[in-house]
């Protein structure tokens, strides 16, 4: 269901991977994409071809890096890291 005004998960899904074919369209070889950890985990769920819902249970800490790289060869991804917080350790 979507939030008043809102999107609702299906939605934000979507609409952010038609962001990620765009980018794989332009073949750049590093890309940064900065978002929630709602919509992380949103794309990580596409990427893992999980269901939806399981987005729930995935725990994305602020500041933190998820990799993921595109074989353009084969159009596959492959998640190379999730939640990594290692780089903010010392601000703690």
């Amino acid at each position: 269901m979507p939030y008043p005004d809102g999107e609702c998960g299906e939605d934000v899904r979507t609409r952010v991977m038609k962001v990620i074919d765009d980018i794989k369209k332009q073949q750049y070889e590093n890309v940064v994409i900065v978002t929630s950890g709602g919509t992380i985990a949103i794309l990580l769920c596409e990427f893992l071809d999980l269901e939806q819902y399981k987005r729930f249970g995935i725990e994305i800490d602020n500041c933190s890096i998820s990799i993921v790289k595109y074989d353009i060869l084969n159009n596959n991804l492959t998640i190379k890291c999730i939640n990594d917080t290692g780089h903010l350790e010392d601000l703690v």
